[in-house]
């Protein structure tokens, strides 16, 4: 009965899209009714494998899955592996160098100070990569980050440091119970300020 399961997510996903397309696949239709049915079903919602709503899906999409299904069977609808997996498509083999060798001098670095960095500095332009996409490209290349550790292996705590007084500021606000002026209900906000000197 195992052997009946998927054995990852892209048979799940190739059998998701055979149920779509299936019954189209198993009748006889002539182009012009098959054309009719793939709009009725291009207006038809549903949830693909593990997303969270629902979507409709084009009738070139649904046509190539059905031709793919005839003629291939569910391997033909698995997702193919994209072949610039592990890098970020408008990446040069150059920045990508860079981001891996700046993620192995500062294994510690989050990916978002690493690209806001080496965007500040013009060496990637802005919106070329997001975080996420950088987080999987150091993951690809088993690069992931690392927390600091001191000597005990504990993690390591920085204390707020900067070169001139006040160059750091932090910003906080605390909700507190409302009090009673005059018969109305006043919610309370304290608002604090601190700078690191």
């Amino acid at each position: 009965m195992d052997d009946l399961k998927p054995k990852d997510h892209a048979e799940v996903v190739a059998q998701f899209r055979a149920a779509i397309v299936g019954m189209l696949a198993c009748c006889e239709i002539d182009h012009g009714q098959l054309r009719i049915e793939l709009e009725a079903l291009s207006k038809k919602r549903f949830r693909p494998p593990g997303a969270q709503a629902t979507r409709t899906f084009s009738i070139p999409t649904l046509e190539r899955w059905l031709y793919a299904y005839r003629e291939g069977g569910l391997v033909a609808l698995q997702p193919k592996p994209r072949r610039d997996r592990g890098r970020g498509r408008r990446l040069n083999q150059a920045q990508l160098q860079l981001l891996l060798d700046i993620r192995r001098e500062h294994p510690s670095a989050s990916a978002r100070l690493i690209l806001s960095t080496v965007v500040r500095l013009g060496l990637i332009a802005a919106k070329v990569l997001t975080p996420t996409t950088l987080r999987r490209i150091y993951a690809e290349h088993g690069l992931p980050r690392r927390s600091r550790r001191d000597a005990d292996g504990d993690h390591v705590r920085l204390r707020w440091q900067s070169e001139h007084s006040h160059a750091i500021w932090h910003g906080d606000v605390c909700h507190l119970a409302p009090i009673e002026l005059d018969g109305v209900k006043k919610p309370v906000r304290v608002h604090a300020l601190l700078s690191a000197v």
